[in-house]
């Protein structure tokens, strides 16, 4: 086997070596490809926070990037990229965190862009039919079902419900979900969290 130890055979250790390789990445994009998607069927627009297993799933890179290699993180829920585009945009501008949004929006209406409640909620965030006409004439919202404008309405909402809560994410979920005035009293009584505001917190701990 001297031969073997030979130029000769060292060209031949190192094609022997690609092609090695090139089976391992063949194998791994099979088992990527074959891999099942995931399905995303929430019983109503009220799913609980236990309903869904959140994690991060694939990141994006920004092939055009020079100085830096742009990284996105999209996370494995029922929203196309561009939506969670729109969605980290939003929370950028309004200072909310990815997490809290991504919660309220589970619990609200379990990702369900159609969802219409018995009490005129529209849309992932459920937007109240009570806040449409201001909502149209401060941010120019016409569609409260079309995912874009119903994200920044709700997260518009949730930023000035974190100002009057001054930060304390529990009383600003209770604005969120009871209104300022309901919510006002209900702190006077010594109440600063609820089942609603309990639900949102826990499905928040999955995206984290």
């Amino acid at each position: 086997m001297d031969w073997w130890r030979t130029e000769h055979g060292s060209r031949i250790r190192r094609y022997i070596g690609v092609i090695a390789l090139e089976l391992v990445v063949i194998a791994v994009l099979a088992a990527a490809i074959n891999r099942p998607e995931r399905e995303w069927a929430p019983e109503d627009s009220t799913a609980s926070a236990a309903t869904y297993e959140p994690m991060i799933l694939y990141a994006s890179v920004d092939a055009g990037a020079t100085d830096a290699v742009a990284v996105t993180t999209y996370y494995d829920v029922p929203l196309d990229d561009y939506i969670q585009d729109e969605l980290f945009a939003l929370c950028e501008e309004y200072d909310l965190p990815v997490a809290l949004v991504l919660a309220v929006i589970e619990v609200e209406s379990g990702f369900d862009a159609d969802a219409i409640s018995a009490t005129d909620d529209y849309g992932l965030m459920q937007i109240n039919s009570s806040n449409f006409e201001w909502l149209a004439e401060e941010l120019g919202i016409v569609d409260f079902l079309e995912p874009s404008q119903n994200l920044r309405s709700g997260c518009y909402i949730l930023y000035q419900a974190m100002q009057l809560a001054d930060g304390e994410t529990d009383k600003a979920l209770m604005v969120y979900n009871m209104g300022l005035s309901a919510a006002s009293e209900a702190w006077e009584l010594g109440v600063t969290g609820t089942s609603y505001t309990r639900a949102v917190l826990e499905a928040m701990e999955g995206y984290a």
